[in-house]
């Protein structure tokens, strides 16, 4: 007889710790030990998040569920009227005679004022709707918060409590200093996982020694282009992934806005001497030289705020901001090294502006954009796979340039490595006796000829000797993203939420959602059961994610996916032809 109702959808196979070679080679490093019966060093695959946060805020149990109601809901202010007329009068005794009365003229934001009036005996009990902490409410400070987070402003808070049919919310003025409340907050505590940060670096010898370390810095600007009002600098760490310090850059002060625009000449005054030292612009200068000005800040500023020499500065080359830096500490020479992402990406903007410039060398079976990005590619992984070794490096690099070119007319494997364990297909069949391996359409002569003046360049020994580190930027831009995510680049905003965007962001990337439990602490405010629960399972969700990324199969899908949209997009505009160009039609 068949089974009755619906079937439940078996659940498909995800892997476990067993099967997962990170994860099982974690578990190998926590549980092995030396002979000094100290723990070896954790798994090297581990994502930066789990190197972070994974420690600190993932292993910690929920708080407990209390029985008594706590937090925040929304409810039909008509369904708890209707309770209130179910409930008897405490000083009467009458039933059916309570009344829920909202008073707007002692509304103060999302706080409501209410009322409980007996229609009986006229016994009336007066409430707000939020606990009131110093001198604003919880549920204001709550709310303006959780806008913030998610980059959105006051405009969109009215536009949700319209949509929800609920009063309006807070003031701008009072919105305004809530936004003033959070930033210092936010500041407080992303300084202090900032010095955390670099207490770690001294490894647990004297903090107020000077300890040298290498740095990665990189700018970012809230408008595209190169016309923006508002940036922000960061320096992370190489070691520990972590951010040291940031600087944040403002061209726009409203209280100078609104002192120019003053007509009268004794008005003017007032307002001059009263926004003295309340002025909010920290940089007087064209939006590039941002990041020049704020690396240089960090680095003038880092022996006495973090007891830190940043000797090995990891750049994209994109400003001269090393320049500004080389000679900062007296007697200590800063060595520039290079971002591996940044110098991968020189192949394909050379390779794509000869393109460009010669026509007639795109196009089928020669220099395609599919191939652009596989040479980009192997050049990558040529340094990567021989870091600390100029000379195999600089070989490896010119072996993918004539392993890629290579065609059945023209064999240019001598090059590749020998023996079965090459990564050449061609070679391993030469080793193995086989004839597995099936040549590409490789390229012209011409073509070549064109293409090896850029691989000389870019494999001289200054350019590789800055390489061998095989290090990125990567992380630079996970924070760069992550403070434009409560920053929206299409919105302009001032000092005050440029500010709490920045710093709320960097203490997320440090210690993760434990970041806002601590501003909620900062503020006065309880965060709560839910809150705390919601915040660990954040974590959880975002250590969980990188690990699944950082596999080595998820990276190889990843590899083939971008690979196969390059050969179709390749396709599509070899068949159209150019739709689009300006001033072309």
């Amino acid at each position: 007889m068949p089974r009755q109702g619906s079937r439940t959808r078996k659940r498909k196979f995800q892997g476990n710790r067993f099967n997962n070679p990170a994860k099982k080679a974690c578990i190998g490093s926590e549980t092995e030990t030396d002979s000094a019966g100290q723990s070896t060093e954790s798994c090297q695959n581990t994502s930066a998040s789990a190197r972070k946060i994974g420690n600190q805020n993932t292993q910690h149990e929920y708080p407990p569920v209390k029985s008594t109601v706590t937090g925040y809901r929304f409810v039909d202010m008509e369904l708890l009227s209707d309770v209130f007329q179910q409930v008897m009068c405490k000083e009467c005794g009458s039933s059916a005679c309570l009344v829920l009365e909202d008073n707007p003229r002692e509304q103060k934001g999302s706080a409501s004022h209410l009322r409980v009036r007996c229609e009986t005996c006229g016994w009336v009990y007066t409430f707000h709707t939020s606990k009131k902490v110093q001198h604003s409410f919880d549920i204001n400070k709550r709310l303006v918060y959780a806008m913030r987070s998610m980059g959105q402003g006051h405009s969109s808070m009215k536009r949700f409590c319209a949509s929800m049919n609920m009063p309006p919310p807070l003031h701008s003025k009072a919105y305004s200093a809530c936004n003033a409340a959070l930033s210092k907050a936010a500041k407080a505590v992303a300084n202090e996982t900032m010095e955390d940060a670099a207490i770690e670096l001294h490894d647990g010898d004297d903090s107020s020694q000077i300890v040298k370390c290498g740095v990665s810095c990189d700018g970012t600007w809230q408008r595209r282009g190169h016309s923006s009002l508002n940036g922000c600098v960061t320096t992370l760490s190489i070691e520990t992934g972590k951010c040291l310090d940031i600087e944040v850059l403002t061209k726009v002060c409203h209280g100078c806005k609104a002192i120019e625009r003053e007509s009268d000449d004794v008005k003017k005054a007032d307002l001059l001497e009263k926004h003295t030292g309340k002025c909010k612009i920290n940089y007087v200068g064209s939006a590039p030289s941002m990041e020049p000005t704020g690396i240089k800040r960090i680095f003038e500023r880092s022996e006495e705020s973090r007891k830190l020499q940043y000797t090995e500065y990891f750049g994209d080359g994109d400003s001269k901001a090393y320049n500004e830096v080389e000679n900062c500490y007296e007697g200590v020479h800063v060595e520039k090294k290079e971002c591996v992402g940044h110098v991968q990406k020189r192949v394909g903007t050379a390779l794509r502006k000869l393109k460009k410039e010669n026509k007639g060398i795109g196009g089928k079976g020669k220099l395609t954009d599919a191939l652009i990005d596989k040479l980009q590619n192997y050049y990558g992984i040529a340094i990567r796979s021989n870091s600390g070794n100029l000379a195999a490096m600089k070989s490896s690099i010119l072996a993918s340039l004539f392993h890629c070119v290579s065609s059945k007319r023209r064999n240019l494997h001598t090059h590749c490595p020998d023996g079965p364990e090459s990564w050449c297909r061609y070679k391993q069949d030469v080793a193995n006796n086989t004839h597995l391996y099936k040549p590409g359409p490789g390229l012209p002569d011409n073509i070549i000829a064109l293409i090896k003046p850029i691989y000389i360049r870019l494999s001289n020994n200054d350019l590789l000797t800055k390489c061998l580190d095989g290090k990125t930027q990567n992380q630079n831009e996970s924070l760069n993203g992550m403070i434009w995510n409560r920053l929206p680049k299409t919105v302009f905003v001032g000092a005050e939420v440029l500010n709490f965007g920045a710093y709320d962001a960097v203490a997320h990337f440090n210690i993760g959602t434990k970041a806002a439990v601590n501003i909620l602490s900062e503020l006065g405010l309880v965060p709560g059961q839910y809150f705390e629960q919601n915040m660990l399972k954040a974590d959880k969700q975002r250590v969980k994610k990188a690990e699944h990324r950082n596999t080595p199969a998820i990276r190889k899908r990843r590899k083939i996916l971008r690979g196969q949209k390059k050969k179709k997009d390749d396709k599509n505009k070899e068949t159209e032809g150019i739709t689009y160009e300006a001033g072309a039609f």
